[in-house]
């Protein structure tokens, strides 16, 4: 059954220009997320950006708010041999309230847009 389902889309020209600032760069991402996103050189910002969609899409899909998913207590990882996106809750009580359900997330960029959508299901 599906409990929640969340989508949405952030501006890469938004989010380059914020991460200008460190303290957003450090207190929105984990660390996972930073070096992830910097390894990819010239698609960086849209990878950033596509961090912060999923996290606006797990926020509407699950009622979490986005203060219990900044920084290390939410990261959207991808799986070494796929490359398939996934989400990880490192927040113990955040992790222990979704840990008997599906979460399935999927990103997209293309130019100034990157987009997520985030389906929760028992």
């Amino acid at each position: 059954m599906i409990l929640g389902v969340g989508f949405d889309l952030c501006s890469v020209k938004r989010i380059s220009k914020a991460i200008e600032h460190e303290n957003f760069l450090t207190r929105v991402f984990s660390i996972d997320e930073i070096n992830y996103c910097n390894s990819k050189k010239s698609g960086r910002f849209e990878s950033y950006a596509a961090c912060f969609a999923a996290r606006e899409a797990f926020m509407k899909a699950s009622g979490v708010s986005l203060a219990k998913l900044l920084g290390e207590n939410f990261t959207l990882a991808h799986d070494n041999a796929t490359k398939k996106p996934f989400i990880k809750l490192n927040d113990d009580e955040l992790a222990k309230e979704f840990v008997n359900k599906k979460i399935s997330v999927s990103i997209s960029h293309e130019n100034d847009l990157a987009g997520a959508i985030v389906i929760i299901e028992e």
